[in-house]
């Protein structure tokens, strides 16, 4: 008991110095400074070392519950209190207890788990977030719970994992963000309880504006503001498997947490992956082909593309979107960005020295995206945005859907285990971006 409470309020502390660490970056960001001042950059790094002692002291807080609730249960089975040794390699928590049980010999219903998201969502909402390739702002903003590793039943495999439920929502999440150079730009992310289409007002026309200055004149007429609206859908994002009963029973918890993280890292990159190229009809509509094109690269230069291109680029983006702005570039791109240099020989790509600076291409910082077109005809390739004008859409509360049935392969002994999440994006207003395009072959 003693134990359980030094967890609880190590976790407690631990949720106030991330607090600290958090609000540290967003008043940073709220002031518009690109890197952390000295006194800043101090006091974060000090709140990362605590969060990293707590860490540690929690693991230990856990051991040491861990080992006097063993102590307890091998008293019990000793006096006959439990006769299945199996039982005791099951962790006192509701969803792992209820994904063992879903998954035995004989058990037939369907059960179906919602995972909330975590506080991931509540960092990338706010306009022109943090562009962080160390990740910083992600530790500092999603509370991530480690969980003591246990090891199989089986005693000819021994399998090193975590428990599923506490990690699949911030897995998922977490796997994205470092696959997605989009996400690192800081997009309007936000999640809605329901999937049905949800609209986002903008201006489509900007209204004529008139001045006058001559007393008792009547103001002439001006063209009004057209509104219109973007539309976010939620689509669903999933993946599966099948594991037999044999399996299960053979490998133990272990084989389920193995399974689960699996599908989770492919559904966290196949949601990176529509974030930059989805089309946009029955998948979310990604950065590199939502952006018009700004410029193009010289005809017959289908493959590569020159500072000219790059600066033309940017110059295609009006002034009112500069402020805040961010660029986003593929991998295939960034070979040949960082080889750029301008006509007194400066390289355009500036590498961010300091801890927690991101890289930057024209002085606007820089991310890259793993998912983004290859350097090939009639691709964009390279994009500029005001990050707030890129919406990202999390359906059915955010979340994570874990399920668990037997009914598609129950006359085979076999459980169909499956993962997903509900996702769309849409660049609001077209002249918040701007693309490069590649020129035609």
């Amino acid at each position: 008991m003693a134990s359980y409470l030094r967890s609880r309020q190590l976790r407690a502390k631990r949720r106030t110095v991330l607090e600290q660490a958090r609000t540290i970056c967003e008043d940073a960001h709220d002031r518009g400074d690109a890197v952390l001042s000295g006194e800043d950059e101090h006091r974060y790094q000090q709140a990362v070392a605590d969060i990293d002692k707590l860490d540690l002291a929690i693991v230990e807080a856990e051991h040491d519950e861990e080992r006097a609730s063993d102590t307890k249960a091998a008293g019990d089975k000793f006096a006959g209190g439990l006769s299945d040794g199996r039982e005791l390699r099951v962790e006192d928590n509701a969803f792992t207890r209820e994904l063992w049980e879903a998954v035995q010999p004989g058990h037939k219903e369907a059960v179906g788990w919602d995972l909330p998201g975590s506080s991931f969502h509540a960092l990338t909402s706010e306009a022109s977030g943090p562009v962080d390739h160390d990740m910083r702002a992600v530790a500092a903003s999603v509370e991530r719970r480690t969980d003591v590793p246990y090891t199989s039943i089986d005693a000819s495999t021994t399998y090193s994992s975590y428990a599923v439920p506490n990690l699949m929502a911030n897995y998922i999440e977490t796997k994205a963000y470092a696959a997605s150079g989009v996400l690192q730009a800081g997009p309007h992310v936000f999640s809605t309880d329901s999937i049905a289409p949800y609209y986002i007002p903008k201006v489509v026309t900007d209204p004529t504006i008139t001045v006058s200055q001559a007393e008792g004149t009547q103001d002439t007429d001006s063209a009004y503001a057209v509104l219109g609206r973007t539309t976010l859908k939620a689509w669903r994002h999933d993946a599966y498997s099948v594991l037999t009963e044999e399996d299960i029973a053979s490998s133990g918890p272990d084989i389920l947490t193995f399974v689960m993280q699996s599908l989770g890292a492919y559904v966290a990159m196949k949601v990176a992956s529509s974030l930059a190229v989805g089309v946009g009809t029955t998948v979310p509509h990604g950065l590199f082909k939502a952006a018009p094109t700004g410029a193009t690269s010289a005809t017959g230069s289908p493959t590569t593309f020159t500072a000219g291109n790059l600066i033309s680029t940017y110059q295609s983006i009006m002034a009112a979107y500069r402020p805040g702005l961010r660029c986003v570039a593929s991998q295939a791109a960034e070979s040949i960005i960082m080889q750029l240099v301008d006509d007194m020989g400066r390289y355009m790509y500036q590498s961010g020295l300091a801890f927690g600076a991101p890289n930057s291409l024209l002085g606007i910082p820089l991310s890259i995206d793993p998912q983004g077109p290859a350097c090939t005809a009639s691709n964009t390739v390279v994009v500029f945005l005001q990050p707030e004008h890129f919406h990202v859409r999390y359906g059915m509360g955010g979340g994570v859907r874990v399920d668990v049935s037997t009914d598609y392969l129950f006359p085979k002994f076999c459980r169909v285990l499956r993962v997903g999440c509900w996702v769309d994006s849409e660049l609001g207003v077209a002249g918040a971006a701007s693309g490069l395009t590649l020129a035609a072959s």
